[in-house]
């Protein structure tokens, strides 16, 4: 058995597929992981290149099934992994030198069941930095509950390590949009050791026009609110049951509604799709005024002003 299975959904990425399978090939360790290329349904030559490595690579499998979106296709590796841990890596993406080796040691001397680690944004190709000293600290779950809702970390799957025994209940949503959220803090509430290491290893390639962030809908939006929702009520829950509450919850909320009414305001529009919505919104953001986005550098002040300033007569 492998000591960790790396999962890539792959779609329509003829462009960027090889330098993500790179990236791993090129790792110390390499033998002793099981890649798993998972093409849903690919109109270009995603597929080809996936089969290409597979026959040359005995630990790289290559899938190919119908399309059903990112989830459908995590989900679908899941399934078929037979490492200790899994690792999630988008097809467009890459990750640092040194990952497979460094992660392989933690799992020695920690056991942990979610390893976090920092990220890159590659805002030209090929243009990232790669920081941190590899500090390693050992966290608490209520303590990394907090991390997510300071912004202190994502909810991004890919910037994490996950013992594989802790999705035995967990999927991703199929046909929703931020999978991460909705699935994260399960993860989260199923793992009992926890650690977070101060580097970068992994490289988020935003030059892609094809991230639903710079394709606002309705639809992602919507999806967007009941997965912040579901989020904060399952780790009010926890929280509740011994007797502790997160004020920082409230204000991840309030930044998180503030987000969603300024996409459906601004890039969308106000119309009869949207109004009811925007009136929903505006509902929820009025019950948490008692939060202060300005005290944490995290939240997005400029947001948070802008809508202050917009309903100050409301």
């Amino acid at each position: 058995m492998s000591f960790l299975t790396v999962i890539v959904p792959v779609y329509n990425v003829e462009k960027y597929i090889r330098r993500c399978v790179d990236s791993l090939i090129s790792q110390e360790l390499f033998e002793e992981t099981e890649i798993l290329l998972v093409d849903d349904g690919s109109k270009d030559k995603s597929g080809e290149i996936c089969d290409g490595y597979s026959d040359k690579y005995e630990n790289i499998r290559a899938f190919h099934k119908p399309n059903g979106g990112l989830s459908d296709a995590r989900n679908y590796g899941i399934e078929r992994a037979t490492g200790k841990y899994i690792s999630f890596i988008d097809s467009d993406d890459l990750v640092a030198a040194g990952f497979f080796k460094d992660i392989s040691d933690l799992i020695s001397k920690y056991d942990a069941d979610i390893i976090n680690f920092n990220f890159a944004f590659e805002k030209t190709e090929g243009e990232f930095d790669i920081t941190g000293d590899k500090a390693v600290t050992v966290r608490s779950r209520d303590e990394l509950i907090e991390d997510v809702m300071m912004y202190n970390i994502g909810n991004q799957v890919t910037c994490n390590i996950f013992r594989k025994d802790i999705f035995k209940d967990v999927r991703f949503p199929v046909g929703r949009a931020y999978e991460d959220i909705f699935t994260f803090y399960r993860l989260i509430l199923n793992a009992d050791k926890f650690i977070r290491v101060n580097y970068t290893y992994y490289v988020y390639n935003i030059v892609n026009d094809g991230s639903i962030t710079k394709t606002p809908s309705v639809k992602y939006m919507r999806d967007m609110y009941e997965a912040v929702n579901t989020q904060c009520a399952a780790l009010d829950k926890y929280l509740s049951g011994k007797g502790a509450h997160s004020e920082s919850m409230d204000c991840y909320k309030l930044d998180r509604y503030i987000y969603i009414y300024l996409k459906l305001t601004r890039d969308i529009g106000v119309n009869d799709e949207t109004r009811n919505f925007i009136k929903t919104l505006e509902n929820d953001i009025s019950k948490l005024k008692h939060c202060n986005l300005l005290k944490n550098k995290n939240y997005s002040a400029k947001k948070y002003l802008y809508y202050k300033a917009t309903h100050l007569f409301r």
